[in-house]
């Protein structure tokens, strides 16, 4: 998110690739889980992630949209999908790296947050 941020600060327009698909996911989401499982005194092997899933795409989308709401920056640039291939790198990237995390979930009987709201509730914890 902060390297979007600063590249959306610093630029007219970005490309983003479109095509690879996951699920944002907040570090603090992510760790209050982790605290949870240990709470509870889960054991075992478990996925986490938040709820729901974007391309890098949308995801830089959103970002710009909640910044731009919160007044981190005025002015919006161009963000243009572009393929995998714009961006050619030694690692091979899934395009569909979307985790399995209902047992989780249901272990820690946590209701499940979507990726979008925890980025507006990091947005507004990250002015302050």
């Amino acid at each position: 998110v902060k390297t979007m941020l600063n590249l959306m600060k610093a630029k007219k327009s970005l490309k983003v690739i479109d095509e690879q698909i996951g699920t944002p996911t907040w570090a603090k989401g992510f760790a209050l889980a982790i605290w949870s499982a240990l709470t509870e005194k889960i054991t075992g092997i478990h996925h986490w992630t938040d709820a729901g899933l974007a391309s890098w795409y949308d995801f830089a989308v959103a970002i710009q949209d909640e910044a731009l709401q919160l007044a981190i920056f005025e002015n919006p640039v161009i963000i243009t999908p572009v393929p995998t291939s714009y961006f050619p790198t030694p690692a091979k990237r899934p395009a569909y790296s979307v985790l399995n995390k209902s047992s989780f979930w249901q272990l820690l009987d946590l209701k499940p947050v979507h990726w979008r709201h925890q980025l507006q509730i990091m947005l507004k914890e990250s002015l302050h």
